[in-house]
């Protein structure tokens, strides 16, 4: 297999690849890139000089003009993390001394190698004594640690070993998030000034900040479940912690923590079934929201905007109006209005997100919106005619029924609203 292409020559004069380093004389994998009217003469590859790649059968590193040899305690190499980088991080596994206490002879550990000495270099941990050491070490400037005889667990900052005071011992520290395999993490803001905490009881988990110039552990308020916090639930801005949290009912609820203050955990958002779509500029939660009746034909939909740096909610009712299939949910879209989709109708409805306006353009038994002209003349819908509306616009396209016989039409909107 041809793994790296760095470049690809192409004269469209007379389609030939051509460089000058090495032939290959099967072309399959470079034709897969062109159409069959490109006919390939020769290909030649410059090789990656930066690349450097794991060899678990001869038990080496390979680079483009030298091969480094395992230290004898790695079994095998898993990852290389941050490839470009002059000091790699090796995610490996390792044996154990015939003296361990586990009847498992190997472990998972990060090592480094420096690409200038050809130098591998075993991780050895300041904080705790992990039985395994993984990637997500290396990404946590604090981490929790648990002293083997009292239980008491302690912060300690991976690059110095510092240790703070013990936390209440009240809480379970070590907490669970759903969908993830690995524990909450010690989440540190951007500047590097304060952490955010998270402790579990049986039917809480509590918010906590730490200054860490002061040492002083603040209790920020709780949240009523458990296994609720993703791992990464924690996004920051400036003083301000944004979690996100998952319930057993399906709903995505985000507060905000302000770190710099006691109790100031407070919900912002809540979505049901999918997690609010956040955009950076400027940083907001941006999702529309829908209800649920029992006849799915009456739901009503809501578009939020939460912006995060002024901690101002806006929500525009939308009506039947869910999802913009053409345009944009803040200008100007093009939906499907389904409130008669049992009778095999639905609008082809303009919404200005900025006016609130809206205007019915078209009826049909519209399965889809493909593309609107500039002028609203023209439009490319796909229709059906089983009698009834089988994608309906505010669940999840992997929901959606098939149309029966869908086709695609390009039709007349001019002419539809003079009727």
């Amino acid at each position: 297999m041809i793994k790296n292409i760095r470049a690809l020559l192409l004269i469209a004069s007379s389609c030939i690849l051509s460089s000058s380093v090495f032939a290959v004389s099967d072309n399959s994998d470079v034709e897969m890139l062109f159409t069959a009217n490109v006919r390939i003469l020769d290909i030649n590859l410059l090789p990656d000089t930066n690349s450097i790649q794991y060899d678990n059968s001869d038990r080496v590193l390979r680079s483009a003009d030298r091969v480094y040899p395992y230290p004898d305690s790695i079994q095998s190499i898993y990852q290389i993390f941050d490839e470009e980088s002059e000091l790699l991080i090796l995610g490996v596994v390792e044996s154990l001394p015939d003296t361990a206490e586990t009847t498992n002879r190997s472990t998972s550990w990060i090592w480094m190698f420096d690409r200038q000495t050809g130098t591998f270099m075993r991780n050895t941990p300041l904080c705790g004594n992990p039985i395994k050491l993984g990637p997500e070490y290396i990404d946590s400037q604090w981490v929790y640690v648990t002293t083997p005889i009292t239980g008491q667990v302690y912060l300690c900052e991976t690059m110095t070993g510092n240790i703070s005071e013990s936390l209440p011992a009240n809480f379970t520290w070590v907490v669970q998030p759903p969908f993830s395999t690995l524990t909450l993490p010690v989440f540190t803001s951007p500047d590097g000034k304060w952490l955010l905490l998270f402790g579990e009881t049986n039917d809480h988990i509590y918010i906590f900040s730490y200054d860490i110039s002061s040492q002083a552990l603040t209790e920020q308020g709780q949240i009523p479940c458990n296994f609720c916090v993703e791992r990464n639930a924690v996004r920051w801005f400036d003083t301000t912690a944004m979690v996100s949290t998952w319930t057993s009912a399906s709903e995505h609820i985000i507060y905000s923590v302000d770190v710099t203050q006691a109790n100031s955990l407070q919900q912002r958002v809540m979505r049901p079934q999918y997690l609010p779509e956040f955009y950076e500029d400027p940083p907001r939660y941006d999702y529309v929201n829908f209800t649920t009746p029992l006849n799915i034909w009456e739901t009503q939909c809501q578009h939020v905007i939460y912006d995060i740096v002024l901690a101002h909610i806006q929500i525009i009712e939308m009506g039947p109006l869910c999802r913009p299939e053409y345009g944009s949910l803040s200008g100007i879209g093009y939906y499907r209005d389904v409130t008669n989709g049992a009778e095999g109708i639905a609008a082809l409805t303009r919404f200005n997100g900025e006016t609130r306006e809206s205007e019915v353009l078209y009826e049909n038994e519209i399965e889809r919106i493909e593309w609107v002209s500039a002028n609203e003349d023209y439009a490319i819908v796909i229709l059906d005619s089983n009698g009834r509306i089988d994608t309906v616009p505010f669940l999840d396209p992997l929901s959606w029924s098939t149309p029966e016989q869908p086709k695609l039409a390009y039709t007349g909107l001019s002419l539809e609203r003079q009727k």
